[in-house]
């Protein structure tokens, strides 16, 4: 009675979960006949057929007799059932077995034979291994409910009337088996069954899956975005021609806002440019008041530059140190005092 009940419930959590899973994925899921998940068409839920042989162990009990049967062992033929691949785990299947008869030395013959409904859980197969045989073999467990169909083959040579200990009408089984996944939707299962203490059997069936056919699982293709080219700043760099001052002062020239003033409308529609700019003097005074001059110079053109937007700057000066005339002629002192513009970033919204 005890192993009824738990049995019962374990068939109800079985089908509960097989529903679930129904519920939410009613058609797409990886084929189990195969390895890798399907891309071609195949599903896994859909009906199954199996058709095998096997052994069945057989041990009635006689309640007015203590003679046992000549051999437990007999052959199981046919072992038959239809089913429905509800998932990758979860299956339901109708089976028939036909499991011999079972003779005792007086002439008793009782014949056996096994029809009900199973739950199957497959085992997913998550273990890498490199032998083929063993990629393609999974696991699995079985409860159900059916009955043991009893009928008596033979009486006993005396005529006595046979009392056979009463069995369950309905029974709760166990099993568990594995499983072989070959080409073209078939299978090889070896499995152990045991339907009650007086019947239990182990078999060897080949499966047919008649999965339903959907349309391939294509991969969503998603449409890149199309990348920007960067945008080049073109503002003048080097020697800013125009950039000048009043003597001896950092005072930018109207001249000198008005070039300004255009490189500002090139690098408008670029605020985050990063630039550099470089003062230097001739060599008319001391090298500590020039170097003074050229640092004020080039915070002035910055400032200038910033106050128009133009934020990410260095400013850089030299004084005398880096002459690019010779600062014994006018012409070359002229040259010397000079202001230059580097762009840093190779693009414009860098």
């Amino acid at each position: 009675m005890i192993k009824l009940l738990i049995g019962s419930l374990f068939s109800f959590v079985l089908l509960f979960l097989s529903c679930m899973a129904l519920a939410e994925n009613p058609s797409q899921c990886t084929d189990r006949s195969r390895i890798d998940p399907v891309v071609g068409g195949t599903v896994c839920n859909g009906f199954y057929a199996g058709i095998g042989t096997g052994l069945s162990f057989l041990e009635p009990v006689i309640i007015n007799s203590d003679e046992s049967v000549e051999s437990k062992m007999h052959l199981l033929l046919p072992n038959i059932y239809v089913g429905y691949d509800i998932n990758q785990s979860f299956a339901a299947q109708l089976y028939y077995s036909r499991q011999g008869t079972a003779k005792f030395p007086s002439g008793i013959g009782i014949n056996y034979s096994n029809v009900g409904i199973s739950g199957l859980y497959h085992v997913e197969n998550n273990l890498a291994f490199d032998n083929e045989l063993m990629k393609n073999t999974s696991a699995y467990l079985k409860v159900g409910m059916g009955s043991i169909i009893n009928s008596i083959a033979s009486e006993a040579d005396d005529g006595i009337p046979l009392q056979v200990n009463a069995l369950t009408k309905m029974q709760v089984h166990f099993g568990l088996g594995l499983e072989y996944k070959m080409a073209n939707d078939i299978s090889i299962r070896a499995e152990y069954m045991s339907y009650d203490q007086d019947s239990s059997e182990l078999a060897i069936t080949v499966v047919k899956r008649f999965a339903r056919k959907v349309a391939p699982i294509l991969p969503k293709v998603v449409k890149p975005t199309p990348i920007k080219a960067p945008e080049i700043c073109y503002a003048p760099t080097g020697i800013l021609e125009g950039v000048e001052f009043i003597s001896n002062s950092d005072e930018l020239t109207q001249d000198a806002k008005t070039v300004l003033d255009g490189i500002l409308n090139q690098l408008a529609p670029f605020p985050k440019v990063k630039l550099e700019i470089r003062a230097h003097t001739d060599s008319e005074n001391t090298p500590e008041y020039n170097m003074q001059l050229s640092q004020r110079r080039s915070e002035t053109v910055s400032q200038y530059l910033r106050s128009g937007g133009i934020n990410n700057i260095d400013s850089l000066y030299f004084g005398e140190t880096q002459p690019i005339e010779s600062n014994d002629t006018e012409t070359g002192r002229a040259k010397n005092r000079r202001v230059e513009l580097e762009i840093l970033s190779n693009e414009c919204d860098f």
